[in-house]
């Protein structure tokens, strides 16, 4: 993926995110990505829904770690 392509990718990712309230961090390195993602259940849930058909996906895996009550 070239900078033109990464740049792409990161400005449609802030919007589409903004829109569902999700924050988080996404690396990129050595043409592999490492996403955290923070949010509501369900609008993670559909956003790995939609990376899942991406074509641009390989080897997607998802970890769920919930936010513990005190």
């Amino acid at each position: 993926m070239d900078e033109d392509a990464l740049n792409a990718l990161l400005d449609e990712a802030r919007t589409s995110n903004a829109q569902h309230n999700i924050t988080g961090l996404l690396l990129y390195v050595e043409g592999h990505f490492a996403q955290v993602i923070e949010g509501n259940a369900d609008d993670i849930t559909q956003l790995s829904e939609n990376i899942k058909r991406d074509d641009r996906h390989r080897n997607f895996s998802v970890k769920l770690v919930q936010e513990q009550e005190d």
